[in-house]
C-alpha cells in the first residue's frame, strides 16, 4: 500500500512538472518586462527605469 501511494505521488509531481508553463519573448536594456496579454509571453513595459552612479534605481 505504502508503494502504490508512493508511485500515485510520483505520477501527480512529473505531471505537474510536464503542465508548467514556458516563458517566452526577449527584453530590452532600460525597460521594465511584463506580461502581454498572451499567457506566457513578455514584452517591454512603456515605463524607463534609470540606474544612478551610487546604484539606486528609479522608474519613470
Amino acid at each position: 500500500m505504502r508503494t502504490r501511494a508512493s508511485l500515485i505521488g510520483l505520477g501527480l509531481a512529473l505531471l505537474a512538472m510536464s503542465a508548467a508553463a514556458q516563458v517566452t519573448g526577449s527584453g530590452t536594456a532600460g525597460t521594465v518586462p511584463v506580461f502581454t496579454g498572451s499567457g506566457t509571453s513578455i514584452g517591454n513595459s512603456s515605463a524607463p527605469i534609470t540606474v544612478s552612479s551610487t546604484g539606486n534605481v528609479g522608474i519613470l
